[in-house]
């Protein structure tokens, strides 16, 4: 990872700015929808592309994690 500093001057500011914009290229953002799938569960489908990088497998177990402060879901493989 590039590390970026802001000294001083239009160069290192540019600088600063690259580096944040190949940093969000890095980010890709998905719009998902929430189904009901039961009297209490609900579902994401989660794009091909991020199963791919995954390496997920159909019917693979997950563990997912919420964080109420953070507001977000984290997943990793399940284990036993």
């Amino acid at each position: 990872m590039t590390a970026c500093f802001y000294m001083d001057g239009n160069g290192c500011f540019n600088y600063v700015r690259n580096c944040v914009l190949r940093y969000m290229h890095m980010i890709k953002k998905f719009i998902r929808k929430l189904t009901m799938t039961g009297s209490n569960s609900f579902t994401i489908n989660v794009p091909k592309e991020i199963v791919k990088t995954l390496a997920w497998r159909e019917r693979q177990k997950l563990e997912v994690t919420f964080d109420e402060k953070k507001k977000e879901f984290k997943t990793k493989d399940w284990k036993k």
